[in-house]
C-alpha cells in the first residue's frame, strides 16, 4: 500500500482563485492538501496545528508574487520544509516573479 501524499498549499489572499484551482488538481489526484492563507493586513504566527499539517507534507506548494517575500512567515514554511531532504517544493508564479533564496536550489 502507497503512503497517502499531503501538501501544503501556501498563498496571499490575492492569489486565492488560483490557489483553489490548484487545490481541486491536487483532490482529483487524491492529494490532501492543507491551505495556508496568509493576510497581509495581520501579524500572523505558525500554528500549532498549522505546524503539524507541514510537518505530515511531502509537498509544499508556495504561491509566490512580487510580494511573496515580504511575508515574514514564507521564510519559516520554506526552511522548515527544506528540513527534511524527502519533501518536494514546486513554486508556482502568479505574475512571472521567480523564486529566490533556498527555492532556487
Amino acid at each position: 500500500m502507497n503512503k497517502p501524499i499531503n501538501a501544503t498549499l501556501s498563498f496571499l489572499k490575492e492569489d486565492q482563485e488560483t490557489a483553489e484551482n490548484i487545490h481541486k488538481i491536487l483532490k482529483a489526484l487524491s492529494i490532501k492538501t492543507t491551505l495556508s492563507i496568509l493576510d497581509t493586513s495581520e501579524e500572523q504566527t505558525l500554528s500549532s496545528v498549522f505546524l503539524s499539517a507541514l510537518a505530515a507534507s511531502i509537498l509544499y506548494i508556495p504561491i509566490i508574487n512580487q510580494t511573496f517575500y515580504d511575508q515574514p512567515l514564507k521564510s519559516q514554511e520554506i526552511g522548515f520544509m527544506f528540513s527534511s531532504p524527502e519533501r518536494l517544493l514546486l513554486p508556482v508564479s502568479t505574475d512571472g516573479s521567480e523564486p529566490n533564496g533556498l527555492i532556487t536550489n
